[in-house]
């Protein structure tokens, strides 16, 4: 019987890879601290610094802030607590704050709700600021919510070139259960889909070290672009044609709503064609290893889970040292992706005929 592999997140994380959105968001904003500081030049009676983010009005130079601020404040908290916002820092009795406007409105409020909750989906957060787009009627909202998150696609393509490595660590629980599917007994005819959502290759590793069992037998599809690869672009936005207010988006006169729909990039390129070839072609069984399933992606994934021919659906949970895992959490985003909830109880495996992934 045919695979497929769907890859997550959690694959390039168990490398190493420093790939949260919170690790990007994070650097993002130290690498803001560290412009604001070099670049801040004195205009008139005060200190000004400009980007596409922000601008700062101070009355002195960020660099002459107490030193401890630097030192104990990282990236987007420098920011709050040294701005009218937050608390300032008093200098020769003077309460000094820095002004702040924050020009990338979606930024800022993906960074507060990450401050907040240590997690947050830049896609299924864009997906929710379109929607209130969508019951105010704003043209000029919409088309400034499109360049604040073309600005944070950007920024996140960049990091992630700045995070990408070889890997010389790979993970032996990893590898002993992708290479266990990659090399297991299967009839002559059965073959492998790995279906990639990140834009790394982590899994070129695991790929090669299989070549020897079966060459051609293996197919790879970076369903969301590559880094690097300008033939398979980047695609950042959301698909979830199951959701009501999708089809209300849809019959908008108005493609500025339609700018980022994963569906619509897809035609881009022809891996989605690939995908639907390979799954139009004989059952297959799949296999979840990283992947949060969430619902940016509930379309395709729906297309994939109540197909007929997906026969199963096995989850490789994350387990923590303390012995608490993630399990129920990945049945549930999984759920989301069905229409028909007795498909998804007939095909996901129960717990006990699952694995942790690391």
């Amino acid at each position: 019987m045919n695979k497929i592999i769907l890859i997550g997140n959690g694959f390039d994380l168990a490398h190493g890879l420093k790939t949260r959105y919170k690790d990007f968001i994070d650097d993002f904003w130290e690498k803001e601290k560290e412009k604001v500081i070099a670049e801040t030049r004195k205009d008139s009676d005060n200190f000004v610094y400009t980007d596409e983010t922000i601008t700062m009005i101070s009355p002195c130079h960020p660099s002459t802030l107490p030193q401890e601020i630097h030192n104990n404040e990282r990236g987007y908290k420098w920011f709050y607590k040294n701005s009218e916002s937050g608390y300032g820092k008093h200098i020769n009795d003077r309460l000094i704050k820095l002004s702040v406007t924050f020009k990338n409105v979606f930024i800022k409020e993906i960074t507060e709700k990450t401050d907040l909750e240590d997690w947050v989906d830049i896609e299924e957060e864009y997906y929710s600021a379109l929607k209130k787009c969508l019951d105010d009627e704003n043209e000029e909202r919409i088309i400034k919510l499109n360049k604040d998150f073309l600005a944070v696609q950007k920024a996140l393509e960049k990091y992630l070139l700045n995070q990408t490595k070889e890997i010389t660590n790979a993970s032996p629980k990893i590898k002993e259960n992708l290479i266990s599917l990659l090399n297991h007994p299967i009839n002559d005819g059965d073959d492998i889909l790995i279906l990639n959502f990140n834009y790394t290759n982590t899994e070129c590793y695991y790929i090669e070290s299989s070549s020897d069992y079966f060459p051609n037998r293996i197919e790879c599809i970076h369903i969301h672009g590559e880094l690097r690869n300008k033939d398979n672009s980047i695609i950042f936005g959301y698909d979830d044609d199951i959701d009501d207010k999708f089809k209300r988006i849809e019959q908008q006169n108005n493609n500025n709503f339609l700018k980022n729909v994963k569906l619509l990039k897809y035609l881009e390129t022809d891996n989605y064609k690939r995908l639907l070839n390979f799954i139009n072609r004989e059952k297959f069984q799949v296999f979840i290893m990283g992947l949060s399933c969430g619902i940016s992606d509930r379309t395709l994934l729906n297309k994939i889970f109540e197909d007929e021919n997906c026969i199963s659906i096995q989850v490789f949970y994350h387990k923590e040292e303390d012995g608490t895992d993630d399990y129920y959490d990945k049945i549930s985003n999984i759920s989301r992706s069905f229409t028909k909830r007795t498909l998804m109880i007939e095909k996901v495996a129960n717990k006990k005929d699952s694995k942790p992934l690391t």
